[in-house]
């Protein structure tokens, strides 16, 4: 459905249900023009226990993302 919607659009879309983990923002950016994580983010933060890990958990997080978009290209 998303790939028929991207031939079908004239303007850019992104994608931000079901992003939840490199794997699914890989999946997704192939069918759109990018992709929306917030929910997968805010999740992970929950599970620290203070706010230097919460800052690795999101370096590595949204490291792990950029690392599978890239390899979209």
């Amino acid at each position: 459905y998303l790939s028929k919607l991207k031939a079908e659009l004239k303007t850019p879309f992104l994608v931000g249900f079901g992003v939840s983990d490199a794997d699914s923002a890989k999946r997704l950016a192939s069918v759109s023009d990018g992709v929306i994580v917030g929910s997968a983010v805010l999740k992970g933060i929950g599970t620290t226990k203070n706010f230097e890990d919460a800052k690795k958990f999101v370096a590595e997080f949204v490291g792990s993302l950029r690392r599978a978009l890239d390899s979209c290209k």
